[in-house]
């Protein structure tokens, strides 16, 4: 059975021949050499023993990474003009109503550039927003993921973003747009500014919705950052679950699933997950990335959806390859009978040595030949 067959069965809740092993390699693929960037991120996922699951990028190489969607993006009175100066840069968004500018900031020794200034700023700015979403056509085109899709052979499975913004309109906001701080005191100055703001970015997001569901791909993800140290509980029920769960509704009606990639704090989001419609729940973690591990966060859930992660990433870095090796046939025994995708939980420190992947990758093997016997 190939990777991509593999994960599918798994996400569907079908029979499959072994558990799945999936690292997600954030951050540990940028600080990597040229040369060895330029095999491609599937083939170097393979030589580890591994299944690839592509999160909603084109399969990294030497080039900066790119989104993958299954549509076109045209934009109608407005511009988006990005400035690079030494170790900052501005992203300023220039419309016949205004402009707004994100900024951003590279740390030494690092290839990622970290936002460091949100850009809206004042209640004018939301004005602004909507008239960006307002005058943003979507066209379907999934050429690129069908090229990327055939090259990969079956080899890997590549899950496109689902929406424009990559995740639901209130995390973008909180995540990008405004910030957390900022969106605290607007919700209780401007509550009714907010809600229109999502109204129009959800019509958007929407019709990314049914695009991607009339679309080749099978299983599309969202960079949720699920996390209660971004917002309440209440504010996840109020404004990401519904949207979520009508996303769902739309993928679900053409056969398709959702991957929510949820990396930080989720104890307090289990009952919400129980009540939600995904699929999967990708990247969950112990601490200190995350505040609960995969066994207690399924049983609180009790629900049957595929869980992806349980690696939580400093013990990956830290730990000898015995105990790397005792952690991973742990977690493979305890989700015994569940849906279940090994990886390291979201991004992965770049100290970390191909040994320590190729002895999961032999792990699974392992597995293999039990499970065939």
């Amino acid at each position: 059975m190939k990777a991509q067959e593999r994960l599918l069965r798994i996400i569907k809740g079908l029979e499959y021949d072994r558990p799945a092993w999936s690292p997600f390699l954030a951050y540990w693929w940028e600080m990597k050499e040229k040369d060895y960037q330029r095999k491609g991120e599937i083939k170097a996922l393979l030589e580890m023993g591994a299944d690839p699951l592509i999160r909603g990028h084109i399969p990294l190489d030497s080039q900066p990474g790119r989104d993958l969607f299954v549509f076109d993006t045209v934009r109608w009175g407005y511009e988006i003009r990005e400035t690079i100066c030494g170790n900052k840069k501005r992203v300023c968004y220039e419309t016949r109503v205004g402009s707004l500018t994100a900024e951003y900031k590279m740390t030494g020794g690092s290839s990622t550039w970290f936002l460091s200034s949100h850009p809206v700023k004042c209640s004018e700015d939301y004005n602004i927003l909507q008239f960006i979403c307002e005058n943003t056509k979507l066209i379907p085109d999934g050429s690129i993921y069908k090229r990327l899709n055939e090259d990969a052979g079956g080899e890997a499975l590549l899950a496109p973003l689902l929406v424009p913004f990559g995740k639901s309109d209130f995390q973008s906001l909180i995540e990008y747009w405004v910030g957390t701080e900022e969106m605290a005191y607007a919700l209780m100055d401007e509550p009714e500014l907010v809600e229109e703001t999502l109204e129009v970015m959800g019509r958007l997001s929407s019709q990314a919705v049914r695009i991607s569901a009339d679309s080749e791909a099978e299983v599309f993800i969202s960079w949720e950052d699920s996390s209660t140290t971004n917002y309440s509980p209440y504010q996840y029920e109020q404004y990401i679950l519904p949207q979520i769960n009508q996303w769902c509704r739309v993928l679900h009606g053409h056969q398709k699933y959702y991957i929510q990639h949820a990396c930080g704090h989720l104890a307090a989001l289990a009952p919400a997950f129980r009540r939600s419609k995904i699929d999967c729940l990708e990247s969950v973690s112990p601490p200190p990335t995350g505040n609960i591990g995969l066994e207690e966060l399924c049983s609180r859930i009790e629900k049957d959806i595929t869980y992806i992660g349980g690696i939580e990433p400093v013990f990956f870095l830290n730990a000898s390859l015995e105990e790397l090796e005792m952690e991973a046939l742990r977690l493979m025994k305890c989700m015994e009978g569940r849906r279940f995708i090994l990886a390291n939980s979201d991004s992965c420190p770049p100290g970390i040595g191909l040994d320590k992947f190729r002895a999961v990758g032999r792990l699974m093997d392992g597995v293999k030949q039990r499970w065939r016997n």
